[in-house]
C-alpha cells in the first residue's frame, strides 16, 4: 500500500508554546485516530534552545496523556519550509516572517480550522499587564493550550483544503 504523506510544520516565534502545541495536538490526534498519512513538525522563528517550556503547558499537555516536557525547541530554516507540503502559522508575525525572509507562503492555524484569519496571539499579545509568571498568563497559556487542543478536529478536516 502506498500512502501519501502530507507534510505539515507549525511555526511560532520560540516553538515552546503555539506551534509547539499544534505539533503534540496534532501528533496525538493522529496517534488516536489512528491516521498514518500525516507527518507534523513544529519551529519558531526566533527560537533559543534556552528557553523552557512553561511548567502550566507541561500541565495541560499531561492532562491530555502527552509528554512535551523533552520537547527541543527549533529555530525555522529554509530546510523545514522545503520540506513540508503546508506551512501553518500560529501569528500574523509569524507568516509576515516566512514570506519576508524565505518568500514562502503560509496560512494561519485558525484559518485552516476556522475559515478566519485571526492569529492565535501569545500571552505578551493579549495581556496589557503582562507579566510571564502572573496568574493571568498562566491561565491564559493553559486556555490556549486547550483551545488548540479542541480545533485539532477541524485542523485535520479542513487542512487539505490550503495544500
Amino acid at each position: 500500500m502506498n500512502l501519501v504523506n502530507t507534510k505539515i510544520l507549525f511555526v511560532c516565534s520560540g516553538n515552546v508554546f503555539r506551534s509547539m502545541s499544534a505539533e503534540y495536538s496534532l501528533k496525538k490526534y493522529c496517534e488516536l485516530h489512528k491516521i498514518i498519512d500525516i507527518s507534523v513538525e513544529s519551529a519558531g522563528t526566533h527560537s533559543d534552545k534556552e528557553q523552557d517550556i512553561r511548567i502550566e503547558v507541561v500541565d495541560e499537555f499531561r492532562r491530555f496523556g502527552v509528554d512535551v516536557s523533552k520537547h527541543n525547541p527549533r529555530k525555522l530554516t529554509k530546510e523545514m519550509l522545503d520540506n513540508n507540503d503546508l506551512i501553518v502559522s500560529m501569528g500574523l508575525n509569524h507568516r509576515k516572517f516566512i514570506k519576508e525572509k524565505f518568500g514562502y507562503h503560509s496560512v494561519l492555524f485558525e484559518e485552516v480550522c476556522l475559515g478566519n484569519k485571526e492569529p492565535i496571539l501569545d500571552n505578551n499579545e493579549s495581556l496589557k499587564d503582562y507579566t510571564i509568571y502572573s496568574w493571568r498568563s498562566e491561565q491564559f497559556n493553559r486556555q490556549m493550550v486547550r483551545n488548540i487542543w479542541n480545533d485539532i478536529p477541524l485542523f485535520v478536516k479542513n487542512y487539505k483544503k490550503f495544500i
